[in-house]
């Protein structure tokens, strides 16, 4: 398994239920079974604002919230077969005045919150002159979003005849040559 032993990654054994293994405060590992409460499909900077879209599946709701750290937001929820759409604005300018990592939730009326998780591709790096709003997954899928200066991602590596091999992306706007200092 690629990453951290003590943060193993979960697998999605069917569509919507994931076996996630967990660390305990007491050093035990717990194999937990957790269903996909809210999942988040797609993240596109429209205008001044970054716009958050997911998907509920079960029951139909057509009002509620979303999160962002302890930040309540307006959210738009529209049913649909098998579940609910919802789409969040998040205004640019206020990202990019936040220092931390944030976590994002869905506060469906009627329902509790739910973290939203991202599933396959679904990170995004949006580029805002030499600054980034990144929408990426925690060790446990969940989407966060953080804005930070423009940095360097490790996309692939590789190990073959004693040679370490790292592939990545920098999509620094400024031209010229870069150095890698390792």
């Amino acid at each position: 398994a690629i990453g951290r032993t003590e943060r193993p990654a979960g697998l999605e054994i069917t569509p919507g239920r994931w076996i996630r293994p967990v660390w305990t405060s007491d050093r035990a590992m717990q194999i937990v079974l957790q269903p996909t409460r809210a999942e988040l499909t797609g993240a596109t900077l429209v205008g001044e604002a970054i716009e958050l879209s997911g998907f509920l599946p079960g029951r139909p709701v057509t009002k509620g919230r979303a999160r962002i750290g302890g930040h309540r937001v307006n959210a738009d929820f529209h049913p649909v077969p098998g579940g609910t759409r919802f789409v969040v604005w998040l205004p640019v300018s206020a990202l990019l005045k936040e220092k931390e990592v944030r976590r994002l939730w869905i506060e469906p009326r009627g329902m509790p919150a739910a973290s939203l998780l991202m599933k396959g591709e679904a990170e995004v790096r949006l580029l805002l002159g030499d600054r980034e709003i990144a929408v990426l997954r925690d060790r446990r899928d969940r989407a966060t979003i953080a804005a930070h200066r423009i940095r360097p991602v490790i996309t692939e590596v590789s190990w073959a005849d004693g040679v370490l091999t790292l592939r990545g992306e920098y999509p620094d706007p400024a031209e010229g040559p870069r150095e890698l200092t390792l």
